[in-house]
């Protein structure tokens, strides 16, 4: 899971994080070294800390490892993500550690900029006394926060969550003082668009922001929650509504009736698109069915090797999407997705990729039904099916 995560994460960026920092000396009038160079080491880990509450996030920026240099350390070197135990199977953590890791850099080397957005900065803080109280001696943080929550929301968005969704998350972040981060989210629009660098973009970003429109916010705000809810209530009782034919489904994909259960589930996602268990199941069931190329004698080994190949991924990517849509009470189904998908990556010999799936599953805990000791085993060594003949 962590490679897939922050190759996304840059990929999005269209950069790449800042690992060492080359500081020069800074000498007094006459010439004299008051501070000698430097050269910091930044470093980002990810920790799951069960003291946590179970959904809860915490990025902080200002740790210095002892082992290090200390003279030879800046504050804001050393990241780390403190991640509760039930999001600890998501990539949502990782993510925004890697966001602010890379975009800090970034907004410092902008100060200039924000500095010339400082009126407007502001006034949009003088609105709102929490946030003035946390972020109007810290502008930079307040850009730097805000980006990487308005970042976060457009990744919900192409992960299949709604509009609706995402703008709850902003509202969010608009609670904890990040109060630019609408304004960002909306901007994205267009960085998405033209493909630069997100440095090289960056000025863009603060480009029209208007303290009249970030201060009327919360009326969109509270729509979004409003529908957001409805949303919920709509997929809870589809879920509901769909749960025999989910079943109807499974009972049909462990008799290998893949042809018969496949339609079911197409049914139900093309009412309730973000279905963990109809998704799962169709990962299952692509898995098990060999496209038409595979099982076609005319065609080259090439070409069976490759339909193979794509209908395999496909089938990996699904598992990943049940994963990623499971709720608190289908923990036991993200551990057999990341398992699954692990296995499938093991066959095509993605080794590296098929033990993040596995240590995904591992973190998501030894969960009631759960996958935990395969997947502790899929770590450990490539998963080998029952009944192979080892060379």
């Amino acid at each position: 899971m962590v490679k897939p995560t922050v190759v996304a994460v840059l990929d999005y960026l269209r950069t790449q994080p800042i690992p060492v920092i080359n500081v020069t000396a800074l000498r007094n009038p006459e010439g004299k070294v008051t501070r000698p160079a430097m050269t910091r080491i930044r470093k980002l880990k990810v920790y799951i800390d069960p003291l946590l509450s179970s959904r809860r996030i915490a990025v902080r920026g200002d740790l210095i490892d002892a082992g290090d240099e200390p003279d030879h350390q800046l504050q804001g070197d050393r990241y780390a993500v403190f991640a509760g135990p039930a999001i600890a199977f998501e990539d949502t953590a990782l993510r925004l550690g890697v966001l602010k890791f890379t975009l800090d850099p970034i907004v410092q080397r902008n100060r200039e900029e924000i500095e010339s957005n400082r009126a407007k900065i502001d006034e949009i803080l003088a609105d709102n006394p929490p946030a003035f109280e946390r972020y109007a001696r810290a502008p930079i943080s307040l850009v730097s926060d805000s980006l990487v929550s308005a970042i976060n929301a457009r990744f919900l968005e192409k992960e299949g969550r709604s509009r609706n969704a995402a703008v709850a998350s902003v509202a969010d972040a608009h609670m904890r003082g990040e109060l630019l981060t609408m304004h960002f989210y909306s901007r994205l629009q267009r960085y998405e668009e033209v493909g630069l660098d997100i440095g090289v973009f960056f000025a863009d970003l603060l480009r029209s922001l208007s303290p009249t429109a970030e201060i009327g916010r919360e009326k969109e705000f509270i729509a979004a929650r409003t529908a957001y809810e409805a949303e919920r209530k709509v997929n809870a009782a589809n879920a509901t509504e769909f749960a025999g034919e989910i079943l109807t489904a499974d009972r049909l994909i462990k008799e290998k009736k893949f042809t018969d259960a496949r339609p079911i589930l197409e049914r139900v996602l093309r009412t309730s698109a973000n279905n963990a268990r109809a998704i799962f199941g169709l990962a299952q069931i692509i898995e098990n069915t060999p496209d038409p190329i595979e099982r076609d004698a005319a065609a080259s080994d090439d070409e069976r090797i490759m339909a193979q190949e794509e209908r395999l991924e496909a089938a990996v990517n699904l598992y990943r999407m049940a994963a990623l849509h499971s709720n608190s009470r289908e923990l036991w189904l993200a551990s057999w997705s990341h398992v699954y998908a692990g296995r499938i990556l093991d066959f095509l010999e993605l080794r590296e990729d098929a033990v993040a799936e596995y240590q995904a599953a591992v973190k998501v805990g030894d969960v009631p039904e759960g996958a935990f000791r395969e997947a502790q085993a899929g770590v450990a060594a490539p998963y080998v099916p029952p009944g192979t003949v080892k060379p």
